[in-house]
């Protein structure tokens, strides 16, 4: 260890990322050129059906696909999401239930269920 890093704290050569942590890859260059990191967030402001997916919104897994059916580079779901953040897209994760079901509804649809088929 040289005196440089004494001083900083660390006991590696690598610098300290923008967060303090040691061996951040947050300075690696990007598997996108410029040109093609343009295209790509243009094709993300874009539905994914005009460029021929069936889905109507991005999400994660359609952007790897997409990512690696284009440009053959492949990233993390994390990164992904990452991704859609920087190009100010959300996404929705699958509800469990439908928001809009009426509880009084689905209670008697479980009664009548539970009659039919027998107490469990």
């Amino acid at each position: 260890m040289n005196s440089k890093h004494w001083l900083n704290g660390t006991t590696s050569s690598r610098r300290p990322s923008a967060t303090g942590s040691i061996g951040s890859r947050a300075n690696r260059p990007s598997k996108l050129d410029e040109d093609q990191r343009e295209q790509f967030f243009e094709h993300l402001q874009q539905p994914p059906t005009e460029l021929g997916y069936d889905q109507q919104a991005w999400s994660p897994k359609l952007l790897l696909d997409h990512v690696k059916e284009e440009y053959g580079v492949e990233y993390s779901e994390g990164h992904a999401r990452k991704l859609l953040s920087k190009a100010e897209l959300s996404y929705r994760t699958a509800r469990p239930r439908n928001h809009e079901a009426d509880p009084a509804k689905e209670a008697e649809f479980k009664e009548i269920v539970e009659k039919k088929n027998g107490p469990n």
